[in-house]
């Protein structure tokens, strides 16, 4: 039976799996943000259970689960890092250019962050802020500059992107530091790998308490409840705020979500190993079962059954019992797919374009999240009725502006996925004006901006700025680093001859045609990456016909 297993790790481009459990990560929190902006939740306050019919408690606790399902997403996020890294080591990158580009990228996610909390926040954001006070009929003039004066505070509301920023630092210099490990046999190593991780997801899951306690007595109020809008005592405040609120505040502090990060370096670092078989997915269930049951064991015998349905950070026994699911998600759908002998890759990357589209744009979509504003303004208008400020609305009209909101932001995903032309959402309001002017009235049609989208697509999504800052930054170090090298090699070989220096130059020349080689790349290609994808492969699949050329053929 094993022997016919035949490992082929390392022959595919895509995990589907982790890509669909993305596509439903980001479609779940966006639609449930839409549901609590226009939800009335006070009418759960003084509900009984007794009153609600167990359909209705069953499909409450399910979108409960994934509407927290920003801890899934860096989990998977987690994943895939860990993965690539240690693939890339193994295709014989220089592990000091993947410390300092990952480095980047992770100060590039934390700032993009901070950015998305002052600016695009779907709740006190500047930009979300900015039209439903001009609609409410507020003096326009000078209304921006004083929103930006009032609303910047929100940067210190830790949420999603800035812990995967910093979780990818913290992976990185993990990983480096036993890369740096030597005179090690690779299975010894892989054991210390192992351990060393889990106890430190432990660590950050079981001494959240203790340390939430301690910087609310610091801060002088309790940060899990939030505070983040107070004023300041003085200048070193705003620096330390941003630190605090980083370990232990609101949304998803370093404790308890690194506890995610940690299992999730720990899944995709055994996914690089040699002997990966079927056999992890059945070991990884076992794990997630015991995850669920720890969970309920410290909701029952230490929190005594504690529970409130309004709270900002996970709780110890919430994290541990989602966290199982997680990874009862991945172990079932990879048991079912890459590690199924049988199981027809191809077809499952057809069924599942619709999640994978979403999965691909997650951090645009994650950043334009505001633009619920829009349908939620027409419904005001059609219907007479307030969807504009929050909680007035009943639970039938929440979960039809939900139902919208699904197929709103899958419109726009599709508009960018044919032409690359996202950016057209956000700047309709500003194209009649434009029109007024015989210049540019010759330039607005549609074939016009279809050309010029696909020739700038990759301008138009947030994940083509974080790939091009972070290649243009690592390529700026790894410049300097090469300097460095070939001056130190120069001054070691104890030789200043003409042949010496010719030979540091052809180094450095090397390095330079390699770093700007890292900074030059292509566009996204959306339609490969949706319909001609090439799935990762740990065993060997039968052959199947390409379907992903076929539809690649249809769509065009």
């Amino acid at each position: 039976m094993e022997s016919n297993l035949q490992t082929k790790v390392g022959r595919g481009t895509r995990f589907l799996t982790i890509d669909v459990l993305r596509g439903i990560s980001i479609f779940f929190m966006t639609i449930i943000h839409t549901w609590t902006n226009v939800m009335d939740l006070t009418t759960f306050h003084n509900l009984e259970l007794s009153e609600i019919s167990i359909f209705v408690i069953i499909i409450g606790v399910l979108l409960f689960t994934l509407g927290h399902s920003r801890s899934l997403f860096l989990f998977l996020s987690a994943i895939i890092h860990q993965f690539n890294f240690i693939k890339s080591v193994e295709r014989g990158r220089n592990p000091e250019n993947l410390l300092v580009k990952n480095f980047v990228k992770g100060i590039l996610m934390y700032g993009l962050g901070l950015l998305r909390e002052s600016f695009f926040n779907p709740w006190h954001g500047v930009f979300y802020q900015y039209p439903i006070r001009i609609w409410a009929g507020y003096d326009p003039d000078g209304l921006l500059s004083a929103l930006i004066q009032s609303q910047w505070k929100g940067l210190y509301l830790f949420e999603t992107l800035q812990v995967i920023g910093l979780a990818v630092i913290f992976l990185t210099i993990i990983n480096y530091l036993f890369i740096k490990i030597r005179n090690m046999k690779p299975y010894n190593k892989n054991f210390l790998f192992y351990t060393t991780l889990t106890l430190l997801g432990f660590f950050f899951l079981f001494a959240t308490p203790f340390v939430q306690v301690k910087l609310s007595e610091i801060v002088g109020w309790d940060i899990t409840l939030g505070g983040y809008f107070n004023g300041f005592s003085n200048e070193k405040e705003k620096f330390m705020r941003l630190l605090w609120y980083a370990i232990a505040g609101l949304e998803e502090p370093i404790f308890p979500n690194f506890f995610c990060v940690c299992i999730g370096c720990i899944i995709g670092h055994r996914l690089t190993q040699p002997n990966t078989d079927k056999r992890i997915a059945r070991r990884g269930c076992l794990v997630a079962l015991g995850f669920i049951l720890t969970g309920v064991h410290y909701w029952v015998f230490v929190e005594h059954l504690s529970f409130n349905m309004w709270f900002r950070v996970s709780p110890v026994w919430f994290l541990l019992i989602n966290q199982g699911l997680y990874l009862l998600y991945v172990f079932l759908l990879m048991r079912l797919f890459e590690f199924r002998k049988s199981a027809n890759l191809y077809r499952y990357a057809e069924a599942t374009t619709f999640l994978r589209r979403w999965g691909l744009l997650a951090l645009t979509v994650y950043m334009l999240q505001l633009l619920d504003i829009y349908p939620r303004k027409l419904f005001t208008i059609f219907t007479g009725l307030d969807f504009i400020n929050h909680g007035r609305q009943t639970m039938l009209w929440s979960c039809i502006l939900m139902v919208v909101a699904a197929f709103y932001f899958d419109i726009i995903l599709r508009i960018w996925e044919n032409s690359g032309f996202l950016i057209v959402i956000i700047l309709l309001p500003i194209v009649p004006i434009l029109a007024l002017f015989p210049k540019f009235r010759k330039q607005i049609t549609f074939k016009k901006a279809q050309e010029i989208a696909r020739q700038n697509n990759y301008f138009l999504s947030f994940e083509w700025l974080i790939i091009f800052i972070t290649k243009v930054l690592s390529t700026i170090f790894s410049i300097t680093i090469a300097i460095v090298d070939v001056f130190v090699w120069i001054i070691k070989s104890r030789k200043s001859n003409k042949k010496i220096t010719l030979e540091g130059l052809t180094v450095f020349t090397s390095r330079i045609k390699t770093a700007w080689k890292n900074v030059t790349f292509s566009r996204i290609n959306v339609l490969k990456s949706l319909y001609d994808v090439t799935p990762y492969f740990f065993i060997e699949h039968k052959t199947h016909p390409k379907i992903g050329r076929e539809l690649i053929e249809a769509v065009a």
